[in-house]
């Protein structure tokens, strides 16, 4: 019976009987799809066309749809049921039936509903499934079955009456080993070995201890434990915010971890539902908590390796001296001192100040002390930067940046004089724009030739210049 110009119904049963099965004949390579549907059939072929366009999961009747389009098919109306529970039986039936979960004739898989609706030759259609999907589809990167690589992780992974068993390793080779055993225990009878010259030995082992290591290794944060996360075989890390910023941190010691993952929680004042063990948090001496709190929330200077965040260490003619640099509200703060503790003070004397990223103190336990004003004599003659553009304090020296040809050049001077005109100097002979200068009204009253003289002879090493002279090193500020 024809039904309409696209649907014809072979099924030879009453159309009162609206629990349908019905078979999709592709009209190029002849590869069929068997579905059910309580639905008009018209409509769940428009919902077949509808999902093929919107469905982000990759099936592959969807794939075929969207490559032969939905009138790329002949659709016919099969078999027909009087309730529900005859319809899902019946269509794995006519699935096994036709053998459509072969890909090279059909579309179909069994998913997991319609296996869980199905009581008999479960095992054997799973089985048969397995053994289609890995025959007709090639092997991954890896060169393994069931294994699929995430970064520098590789997976092992199985699906078993509808459940996933999936666990990570170092190397393929292990994951594939895994694959192997998991088939052997799940499917004895017919298992997919990717190393079969090792199937006595898999044989000899204790396979359900096996699984429960499996099961144990878990990645990610699946143990509960809160702020934990397993990122390979005996490696774990935890994070925290600070300020709006993740900070993350890896340890090989599991109890470790756990234990700074709290202190850190503690002092950030975190809710004490993200706290795993607050009794032995307070239990641990004060000491060790203002320790591992310096350690782990200072931020480290890594190009100089300085323990103190933004002081650097500077060397001249054997003399060493900390250099103090932060940046706070587009503002920047610098001095030069000889003790570290003094550089790494100031910077924190600057933070309390502007109330600004107070968890990246350098001496967390001095805060009280920086708020009473006890350490502000760090801050004499310094709350100011040096007032010209491109004009720097290095040290016992004034240093200074000019831009030539995209390339960055730099020089230092005894004279805060001598660098400022010198700089201006250069940026004149190279073209600079006028609003960059400090001093061009003076520097423009040289002679043209004076000004490239002086330019050339720090721009070219082995050019000569006579000494800036009294008159040119003052100019009004």
């Amino acid at each position: 019976m024809v039904l309409n110009k696209r649907v014809i119904d072979t099924s030879n049963k009453s159309t009162e009987d609206r629990f349908i099965i019905y078979r999709a004949t592709n009209k190029t390579n002849n590869k069929i799809y068997i579905g059910r549907t309580s639905q008009n059939i018209n409509d769940r072929i428009l919902g077949h066309k509808h999902q093929a366009k919107r469905d982000d999961k990759s099936y592959h009747f969807k794939n075929a749809i969207n490559k032969y389009g939905i009138d790329g098919f002949y659709w016919e109306v099969i078999d027909r049921y009087s309730s529900r529970d005859e319809m899902i039986e019946a269509e794995i039936d006519w699935i096994n039936k036709l053998d459509a979960i072969n890909p090279s004739i059909g579309y179909n898989s069994i998913t997991k509903d319609k296996v869980e609706n199905k009581n008999i030759n479960r095992q054997e259609l799973s089985n048969k499934i397995r053994y289609n999907s890995h025959a007709n589809s090639t092997k991954l990167s890896e060169g393994y079955f069931g294994v699929s690589r995430v970064r520098n992780n590789y997976y092992a992974s199985i699906v078993f009456n509808g459940q996933l068993f999936k666990n990570f390793y170092r190397t393929p080779e292990l994951a594939a080993e895994a694959y192997d055993k998991l088939n052997l225990l799940f499917y004895p009878e017919n298992p997919v070995i990717n190393f079969p010259n090792k199937r006595q030995s898999y044989g000899n082992e204790d396979l359900s201890l096996f699984l429960n290591d499996f099961m144990s290794r878990t990645k990610g944060n699946k143990s509960g434990i809160k702020g934990l996360y397993t990122i390979r075989e005996g490696k774990y890390r935890i994070s925290v915010n600070v300020n709006g910023k993740t900070k993350r941190w890896i340890f090989s010691d599991k109890d470790k971890a756990i234990e700074i993952y709290d202190i850190l929680s503690v002092y950030l004042k975190k809710s004490l539902k993200k706290i795993n063990n607050l009794q032995n948090i307070i239990k641990l001496p004060y000491d060790y908590k203002e320790e591992v709190i310096n350690k782990y929330l200072t931020r480290r200077n890594r190009r100089n390796k300085n323990k103190y965040a933004n002081v650097s260490l500077s060397e001249r003619n054997g003399k060493k001296s900390f250099n103090s640099s932060i940046k706070i509200l587009g503002k920047y703060f610098r001095k030069t001192f000889k003790s570290e503790d003094d550089a790494a003070s100031y910077i924190d004397v600057i933070r309390v100040r502007y109330n600004k990223d107070l968890s990246m103190l350098n001496f967390p336990n001095r805060i009280d002390d920086y708020r009473a004003g006890i350490f502000d004599y760090l801050l004499e003659n310094t709350s100011k930067s040096i007032p010209f553009r491109s004009v720097f304090r290095d040290g016992n020296y004034f240093g200074i940046t000019v831009n030539i040809n995209k390339i960055k050049r730099s020089w230092n001077f005894r004279n805060i004089n001598e660098a400022v005109v010198v700089r201006d100097c250069i940026s004149l002979y190279t073209g600079a724009r006028k609003y960059t200068f400090n001093c061009y009204e003076h520097v423009n009253s040289f002679s043209k030739e004076r000004i490239e003289e002086i330019a050339l002879s720090y721009i070219n090493k082995s050019y000569k210049h006579n000494p800036l002279s009294d008159m040119e090193l003052n100019f009004n500020n």
